[in-house]
């Protein structure tokens, strides 16, 4: 598949709609669909954009642990598993 077909006008989106997610879903690669020259949206297979979202759930995880550690609100990792042990023994 080209990558030339891979950008498609909106307009394809209405005529055949299979096509599109059948072309998205074989190449596991994103549909880029546009409106006068400009993209406005993009198609995907399922897999793909669950591997996205996972991928970006995960990013903002990371992006959250730093932005604690840089505030302060970080404890070292042994700490951590001594407060856990803690908690895990009078069961809370």
């Amino acid at each position: 598949m080209t990558p030339s077909r891979q950008i498609r006008p909106l307009s394809d989106l209405g005529q055949d709609a299979r096509r599109l997610v059948r072309d998205a879903v074989a190449s596991r690669s994103p549909v880029y669909l546009t409106e006068r020259g400009r993209a406005t949206a993009v198609l995907l297979d399922i897999r793909s954009f669950e591997r996205l979202d996972r991928t970006s759930a995960m990013e903002m995880l990371v992006a959250q642990g730093v932005a604690d550690a840089d505030a302060g609100r970080a404890v070292p990792l042994r700490e951590a598993f001594q407060r856990t042990r803690r908690k895990l023994r009078r069961g809370a």
